[in-house]
């Protein structure tokens, strides 16, 4: 494992967050019972019958869901990613007036746990507020707080930026590193500072901080969205040039979640997607659909 690896480590045993350790990889359980490992996207893991069978009852999972590398195919699976900075110059006359806008009325810096923990709640419960089908709730503000203290001592793997207009603080970025990959994995605006363009000015300083101060290899803003919104993915996109990098699916169900997603897979068109747990239950019938066709598809070009 490398020291990254060893730092996470730390910071889950300080966060009291389920980790299991596995052939020197980090399988960690989120919320809703889905085990991943802690690895770069580009990386190729895998697993076979046995061992996931192990790890699932072992670690109480329901789901193992690994992404297997960048791949050069196109498929059903992806991570939206960038690897290439773009500098102003570089932008269309539109793009660069948006851009500068934000530059202008915006101060985007690199904060500390204190800070977010004292000033982040407030834009984190105004952002919740427009979210549409969200499988999750709403945290509380002491929920906020001490997960924002718990990442104190942190900052070489976990990094806080936030984005101010006349001194307050209207929007913050939660990424995290994993080896050579950096990973936007939380960006909230307050919805009433959108009109000074407060997420042009956070991409572009961010993209710039990491792709040329930096040097880390790619940004990583997660995997494909299923039924849930997926505008900032597709701003990402089509303003700061990040892009699909397709990937395999593999997954792994405990034995009575098999036995679900078998009986229910005939009638996946059917379920509606406008409730909470029906919404859950289709992404999850969605996933098992796109594995199919990855499979179906790999054993097409060994034919």
């Amino acid at each position: 494992m490398g020291n990254w690896s060893e730092r996470y480590l730390d910071f889950f045993e300080r966060q009291g967050a389920y980790y299991f350790l596995y052939n020197n990889i980090i399988w960690v359980k989120s919320y809703n019972s889905i085990l991943t490992p802690l690895m770069p996207a580009k990386f190729i893991i895998s697993l076979s019958k046995e061992e996931a069978e192990f790890l699932l009852k072992r670690t109480k999972s329901r789901i193992i869901r690994i992404s297997g590398g960048f791949i050069e195919e196109k498929s059903q699976w992806w991570y939206i990613i960038c690897d290439r900075f773009q500098d102003l110059e570089q932008y269309t006359s539109k793009r660069r007036s948006e851009i500068n806008r934000g530059l202008k009325n915006c101060k985007v810096e690199l904060i500390d746990a204190d800070f977010i923990a004292k000033f982040g709640y407030g834009v984190y419960r105004e952002a919740f507020k427009r979210y549409r089908n969200t499988v999750r709730d709403l945290m509380s503000e002491q929920e906020f707080i001490k997960y924002a203290l718990s990442t104190k001592s942190f900052d070489d793997i976990l990094h806080w930026w936030g984005v101010f207009v006349d001194g307050r603080l209207v929007g913050y970025a939660h990424n995290s590193i994993v080896d050579s990959e950096v990973r936007y994995a939380q960006i909230k605006l307050h919805p009433d500072y959108l009109v000074y363009y407060p997420s042009y000015a956070l991409i572009y300083t961010m993209n710039k901080y990491y792709l040329i101060e930096k040097a880390f290899g790619y940004i990583n803003d997660g995997i494909r969205s299923l039924f849930h919104n997926t505008e900032f993915q597709d701003f990402l996109g089509k303003k700061f040039n990040f892009r699909k990098a397709y990937s395999r699916l593999e997954i792994f169900y405990s034995p009575s979640l098999e036995i679900l997603v078998k009986t229910l897979y005939p009638f996946r068109n059917y379920i509606p997607n406008n409730l909470r747990y029906f919404s859950i239950i289709r992404s999850l019938l969605k996933e098992e659909e796109i594995r199919k066709s990855i499979i179906k598809k790999e054993c097409g070009l060994l034919l």
